[in-house]
């Protein structure tokens, strides 16, 4: 297992649901890899997103009320 998926590994492996925001991550090499590492991530350990989703998420969760 490469070094940059031990992480998300761990955080499957303790039963939590990691996503991994596509247009925030670092490749090294040609964009076989990109896609190889977004393939092999989404099919194994979580989600792929993109900016743009993550910011409308929280801003939508921000935006409902507190319960009282």
């Amino acid at each position: 297992m490469s070094a940059s998926m031990r992480p998300r590994a761990t955080a499957y492996m303790l039963e939590f649901w990691p996503v991994l925001v596509e247009d925030a991550m670092n490749h090294s090499g040609p964009d076989f890899n990109r896609q190889a590492t977004l393939w092999n991530f989404e099919n194994a350990f979580g989600w792929v997103t993109r900016t743009d989703m993550v910011v409308e998420a929280l801003r939508a969760k921000a935006a409902r009320p507190l319960p009282a």
